[in-house]
This record gives C-alpha cells, structure tokens and sequence, in this order.
C-alpha cells in the first residue's frame, strides 16, 4: 500500500514547545531532540513539517490538533491526548504510546511503527491509507472506527475492542487477536489464517466438529 511519508523540512532546533507558539498556537518547520514536554493543555495547536526526536511528554493534552508532515521517533507518548485531531502524512516510530488517545480523529497517510501502544483508544476515528507495523496495540480501543486502506502488519492486537467497526477488506492473518472483541455482523469480510478463524468462530458461538 502506497502511503505518502512526511515532507521532510530544513528545521530549526528548539528548547522548548511554548517557545515556539505563535499567536494562533502554530509551530512550523521545528525539530525538538532530547527535551521533557510536560504540563501542556493546548487546544487547536497546529505543528506543521515538525520533528520529536528522544522527546518525552508528560500530562499533556492537545485537544483538535492538527498535525502534517510530523515525525516522532523515541519518543515517550503515553498517556498523551490527540483527540479529535486531523493527523496528515505523519510518522510514529520506535515510541512508548501506553494508553495515548486518538479519539475521534482523521489520520491520513499515517505510519505507526514499533510501537508500544497497548492501552491506546482510537475509538471513533477516521482511517484512510494507514499502516501499523509490529506494534503492540494489546487492549486498545478501536470502537466505531472507519478503516479505508488500512493493514496492521505483525501486529498485538490481543484483547482489542472493535465493536461496531466494519472490518471488511482488513487483513488481519499476519496479527495476534487473542480475545479480540468484535461485533459479529461487522465480521463480514474480514481476512484471517486458519487459527485465527477458528477463534472467531469460537466468539460466534459456533462449534466446531473434528
């Protein structure tokens, strides 16, 4: 699957986020390496072509943030609220992501990438040209979402909810769905292996005669 990587910038490094803030909370073409971000409450930040690099966030909330061509590689993000964001042509590698929350957003062209992200929500969220790859998503929410070109590659998805989530065209056979959780009539059209087939069958009641 095709997905746009971000637009890479000449950045200008950074001591801190507030530093950078202009008057309608937009960030442009900025890198922040080996910095603590903590205590932030900002609504409708804006972060365009910017790079996180070692960065740890803490008690952080942006709330309607809207994020193109970012990169966040080693970061700690747990915890971390993006809800309600509108996320473009963005990276997340290598990040510790444990109960982050991607509510009700749109992410387009997106790369998760070895991710610890168990405890995640992204309930209510918009995918288009999406790809997790060998990320541990173990008990994450994935509750009324929309995928469109989406694959999850090698990925945990042990224990996940994804009630009233149409999962057809999503291929899941490369994944672990341990104790998934799943609405039966959104099943329709899902790809699966053959174990993980017999474990879906088993949530449908269905019992299976050797």
């Amino acid at each position: 699957m095709k997905i746009e990587k971000p637009r890479i910038l000449h950045y200008t490094p950074a001591d801190s986020l507030t530093a950078c803030l202009e008057d309608d909370n937009y960030i442009e073409a900025r890198s922040f390496h080996n910095i603590i971000i903590q205590d932030q409450d900002i609504n409708t930040l804006h972060l365009d072509g910017c790079k996180f690099q070692n960065v740890r966030m803490e008690n952080c909330h942006f709330d309607h943030i809207d994020m193109i061509d970012v990169i966040f590689e080693n970061c700690e993000l747990s915890n971390v609220h993006f809800n309600d964001g509108a996320i473009h042509r963005c990276c997340f590698k290598n990040c510790r992501c444990m109960g982050i929350d991607f509510a009700d957003c749109t992410l387009h062209n997106i790369r998760f990438i070895d991710l610890n992200a168990r405890y995640a929500n992204m309930s209510g969220s918009k995918f288009k040209q999406v790809i997790f790859q060998n990320c541990d998503l173990t008990k994450g929410s994935f509750i009324l979402c929309k995928f469109q070109k989406t694959e999850y590659d090698a990925c945990k998805l042990n224990e996940c909810e994804f009630h009233n989530t149409p999962l057809a065209g999503m291929d899941l056979s490369t994944s672990e769905i341990e104790g998934i959780s799943v609405t039966s009539e959104h099943l329709r059209g899902v790809i699966v292996n053959e174990q993980q087939a017999l474990r879906l069958a088993a949530l449908l009641g269905i019992i299976i005669k050797e």
